[in-house]
């Protein structure tokens, strides 16, 4: 679900008895969220995509830092990840490229004139 994340909040946060985890996602932070397991801990995460996978990393543990501290080193992180993927696309976008193909075709291309001229025109047998 995704709400507001506030202390009381993830105070508030239980994990359901039928599954093994509960997550609540930040509203204002896309990708920022809390996971309560069964045992009662509770910890910060935060999920991006990379390569088509879904990835998860725990920030840090709900009883050791605050709020404010874990949105901060959340927001570092996915701005972090999304250059990543930014610049991967760009260089997966460069190497696949038509660009440089074209005009290695086309150079090749521009030489064969020059070498069929010199034959003259094909003769058959007949």
């Amino acid at each position: 679900m995704r709400v507001k994340l506030t202390t009381a909040g993830i105070a508030a946060l239980e994990r359901p008895s039928d599954k093994d985890r509960a997550f609540a996602w930040d509203s204002g932070l896309a990708g920022f969220g809390v996971i309560a397991f069964a045992s009662g801990k509770k910890a910060y995460i935060a999920q991006y995509r990379e390569d088509g996978r879904s990835r998860r990393v725990t920030i840090g543990d709900v009883a050791t830092m605050t709020l404010v501290e874990a949105r901060s080193k959340a927001r570092t992180l996915l701005a972090g990840a999304r250059k990543k993927t930014r610049r991967r696309r760009a260089r997966r976008l460069e190497s696949s490229s038509l660009e440089r193909p074209v005009m290695d075709h086309e150079a090749h291309v521009s030489l064969r004139p020059a070498q069929k001229a010199a034959r003259g025109p094909r003769q058959v047998d007949g």
